[in-house]
């Protein structure tokens, strides 16, 4: 696919290089400066430009830009991008930007996702991208309700590709009050510590304490600006407790308190980490969350024990009526939740609330989300089936290898066929084949 990198600073010119790095995808690159287009031209960072920044030729486009530049993008090309294109920005806030674009997303059919790399230096600019930034580090993903699970899927494994360790998805308004914490407000006092009247004096007098207090206060105040009066709510709440907490030191100091400052430094020390030995899995990827799932069925090896008293499993639960089984059906080692009317053969899986199979159906070692519809004489293998599925009559989906996965709401025809590791995203028509 072609993949369109907009702003070629720091995250986006190391978006683009590890695209073209890492990936066999072509790069369209562009940014407002000239000098910066050729040098990643120069550089090999693209394959080519965006003709004017017009993002009309791309599959994916990735937004390395400012969040009201972000937004003034989006909305100009609302009608230039590709039915069916995703646009993911990259901008450190995520309230402002997901608030008013997404509904012209919907409007100009697009699908428009917000992420932020948990990644960069204390530099700024395309000179110092890397293709190798993201290596081992998180994308927080903000995608807002009804995104299609295939889509984040594709996205989860596209990213993972480029060196991110793992996506963490949230909600807009839980990343800015995070980020507040762990970022803006460190850049803060970062640059509020070295405008200290002994700062320029520093040389000869500074360890490893100095160089942690200071690394980020080398900032590009321009988009930092942006970032914390975009934030600002969350950011001031989080200096007023600073603040307070530093007038507490200051007063013990002060009056010569060593009782209360010894009592101030043993709670600054609460920050633990320990070694888990418990059941853990990363579920952000259609096979392992189908992994997870079979583990649940497989207590002895996986140590989930859903019937253990001490280990609860809270979960949210519609209001349905409870499971029917059929007089002629079989039902092996399996999850059944409310709703699910039970006709043909279910052996090794996990169904979920209001699933039908009908009369010599089957399934086997497959989940299958919120109101699937398995019909008479279909076959369902080693997969995962998204919300409101139907599965026409005799058609097949998996096999013995990889999974298969079908978005949301889709329909496999009567008589089609899904082969095992593909991923359905358009609804198969009667006997066609999809590997």
């Amino acid at each position: 696919m072609k993949v369109g990198v907009v702003g070629l600073g720091l995250i986006g010119g190391s978006m683009a290089k590890a695209v073209k790095k890492k990936t066999e995808h072509t790069v369209l690159g562009w940014d407002v400066s000239e000098t910066i287009r050729y040098s990643a031209l120069l550089m090999e960072a693209v394959h080519g430009f965006m003709e004017d920044g017009n993002p009309k030729d791309c599959d994916l486009i990735l937004l390395g830009l400012y969040p009201q530049l972000t937004i003034e993008y989006i909305k100009a090309h609302a009608k230039d991008f590709k039915k069916g294109a995703v646009v993911v920005d990259c901008a450190g806030v995520k309230r402002v930007i997901c608030e008013q674009v997404q509904a012209v997303a919907a409007e100009n059919g697009f699908t428009f996702v917000g992420a932020h790399p948990m990644a960069g230096v204390e530099r700024s600019g395309f000179t110092y991208s890397t293709a190798d930034m993201f290596n081992g580090a998180t994308l927080v993903v903000t995608p807002y309700k009804g995104t299609d699970l295939g889509l984040m899927n594709a996205l989860s494994m596209f990213f993972k590709k480029l060196g991110f360790a793992r996506l963490k998805f949230t909600t807009t308004e839980e990343h800015d009050a995070m980020i507040a914490y762990t970022s803006q407000l460190a850049h803060v006092v970062s640059s509020a510590y070295v405008k200290g009247a002994l700062s320029d004096n520093f040389k000869d007098f500074s360890g490893g304490s100095f160089q942690d207090m200071t690394r980020v206060a080398r900032l590009n105040e321009n988009m930092w600006t942006e970032l914390f009066l975009d934030d600002a709510d969350y950011l001031t709440d989080e200096l007023d407790i600073l603040i307070g907490h530093l007038q507490e030191y200051a007063d013990a100091l002060k009056s010569k308190d060593a009782e209360h400052l010894r009592a101030l430094l043993r709670d600054g020390r609460k920050m633990y980490a320990y070694h888990f030995n418990g059941y853990w899995r990363d579920v952000g990827t259609i096979d392992s969350l189908w992994e997870a799932n079979m583990e649940v069925l497989d207590p002895e090896n996986s140590g989930i024990d859903i019937f253990d008293e001490k280990w609860k499993i809270y979960s949210r639960n519609p209001v349905l009526p409870a499971q029917k089984i059929g007089p002629r059906a079989v039902v092996q080692d399996s999850l059944v939740t409310e709703g699910c009317q039970i006709y043909g053969c279910v052996k090794h899986s996990v169904l979920s609330a209001g699933v039908v199979v009908e009369e010599g159906a089957t399934v086997e070692d497959a989940v299958l989300m919120d109101g699937v519809v398995v019909k008479a004489g279909a076959v369902v293998k080693r997969c995962i089936l998204a919300e409101n599925v139907v599965v026409g009559a005799g058609a097949k989906i998996g096999g013995d290898g990889p999974i298969a996965h079908v978005g949301t709401g889709l329909t496999i025809g009567a008589g089609a066929t899904v082969k095992e590791g593909a991923k359905v995203f358009d609804s198969v028509k009667e006997g066609e084949e999809v590997c």
